[in-house]
Formats: C-alpha cells, sequence, structure tokens
C-alpha cells in the first residue's frame, strides 16, 4: 500500500452459514443420513472494494441487513474475510455493541478501567479522565452503582463516552445512540463532529443522511451485501435516499437500477 493508505479491501466477499434447524446432534445426525444440507450459506457480502487514506471520513448506507456491520467488523480485522483480500497500515479500534467490555457486578467508576483496558486505553488516561467520562455520560451521581442496574441507554451512555476517551487514529463504528436520551443523543452528535473534523481516519455506519452529508468525505452504499454506489458524500446519499423513498411509495425495486 502507498503510504496515506490506512485500509484498502479487494474484491472482498464475506459469507455464513445459516443453519436450517436447531443446531442438536439428533438433527445432524438425522440431516446426515438423509442426505439433507445441513445449512445454507448466506454471502453478507460480495465483491467490495473500498479504499481509505489517512484523514478520511468515509460514511456506509444502507437498509437493515445491507451488510453494513459486516463491512465495519471486517474493516476492523474482528472477522476474516471468504474471499478478497484486506490490507491495513495501522491497527483500527471499533465500536458496535455498547455493552462490550462491562462488567456487570462492577461499579461504574470501576467499568470506566476495565472498559477503556478493552479499548486499549492507558490507565493512567482512564484514572485522569474518569471524572470527565461521568460527567460526559452524566453518571457521577451514579459512581458506585453496579452496571447491571443501568438501563440500557446509561450503559450506552457510559461505553460510548470512554470510547470517545480513545487514541487510535483509525476508528470504525456505527454511530447509533438511538437507546440513549435526546439530551445524551445532542451531546454525542456534538463529540461526533469535532471528532470528524480532527485528522483520525474514520468508517462509519449511519442512517443518518444529513450527519453524513455534513461531516464525511464520502460514501458508500450497500444493498443485499453489494456496493451500489461509491463516492462523494452528498452524491451517494442523495441517491440512497431517493431508492428509500421510491421503496416507501410501491413495490421493492432493484437498488443497482434505482442508481443508474
Amino acid at each position: 500500500m502507498s503510504g496515506g493508505t490506512v485500509l484498502r479491501l479487494a474484491g472482498v466477499s464475506k459469507k455464513f452459514r445459516v443453519y436450517r434447524s436447531e443446531r442438536t446432534l439428533f438433527r445432524y445426525l438425522m440431516r446426515t443420513l438423509s442426505g439433507e444440507p445441513i445449512h445454507d450459506t448466506l454471502w453478507a457480502l460480495r465483491g467490495v472494494d473500498l479504499e481509505l487514506r489517512r484523514g478520511d471520513k468515509v460514511a456506509v448506507l444502507g437498509r437493515n441487513g445491507a451488510g453494513k456491520s459486516t463491512l465495519l467488523r471486517l474493516a476492523a480485522g474482528i472477522y476474516g474475510p471468504s474471499s478478497g483480500t484486506i490490507e491495513r497500515s495501522e491497527p483500527g479500534l471499533a465500536l458496535f455493541r455498547y455493552g462490550v467490555g462491562m462488567q456487570a457486578d462492577l461499579p461504574v467508576i470501576e467499568n470506566i478501567l476495565t472498559t477503556g483496558a478493552f479499548y486499549r486505553i492507558p490507565l493512567a488516561r482512564l484514572r485522569e479522565r474518569s471524572e470527565a467520562i461521568l460527567r460526559f455520560s452524566g453518571l457521577e451521581h451514579l459512581r458506585y452503582h453496579p452496571v447491571k442496574r443501568l438501563s440500557s441507554g446509561q450503559v450506552q451512555r457510559l461505553n460510548f463516552s470512554i470510547f470517545l476517551e480513545a487514541g487510535f487514529s483509525f476508528l470504525v463504528f456505527d454511530e447509533s445512540t438511538s437507546m440513549a436520551d435526546i439530551e445524551f443523543r445532542a451531546r454525542a452528535a456534538v463529540a461526533l463532529r469535532e471528532l470528524l473534523r480532527s485528522d483520525k481516519t474514520v468508517l462509519l455506519a449511519t442512517h443518518q443522511l444529513d450527519f453524513a452529508a455534513q461531516n464525511c468525505d464520502r460514501a458508500i452504499w450497500l444493498e443485499d451485501g453489494r456496493v451500489v454506489q461509491s463516492g462523494g458524500v452528498r452524491e451517494v446519499s442523495e441517491a440512497y435516499e431517493a431508492f428509500c423513498e421510491k421503496l416507501a411509495r410501491g413495490p421493492a425495486v432493484n437498488a443497482g437500477k434505482a442508481a443508474i
């Protein structure tokens, strides 16, 4: 890769097994003896090409099930490709599930340390920034409260607040904070805008087209695991929005044709 390239995907496809019935030894033996297939193959991504250069801000657009999360997990190194190649010049830090790294029985203040360690944030920085994390998440009054007694929205607020402290220069995440309340979502949006104005390289999945158009340089639109369109963020988001509006008005249409 050239010096400025952080990530390159070339012809990347990813498949998963979808089992036809509950995975028990009895059903496995019955299907094996009868010659019936045990599982089907689901292609979550097919032939995806993508290149991120240092400082790029790229939005991944698409409906639920289009392959956005799979693409992000491949980019972060959580999944390996079924075919194609992935090259990285530096590791990426991923945020997908807001409960990952949390220890349910430990209090909030200690979870800042354990979850921060999961995000590879130095302990000294976590101790230094713990009060700022508590303030941003709005959980100062619950610092000694076990995480298992927090609401889903509070867990999301805490995990997102810790993630923002990570010093990685390549970030991969889903920007949704849908479980959090309106006040925190507004605060998170401000923090994300600051992050997207920095020199970090960012790949994020989003359903908020206005947010993507205002804060990203490029976009990639996925449908059924394939790239429908890739390019300038406004051009791609407008084409995707037109496609979704067309779907809402009538029968299903082919995304490839809609993008022409």
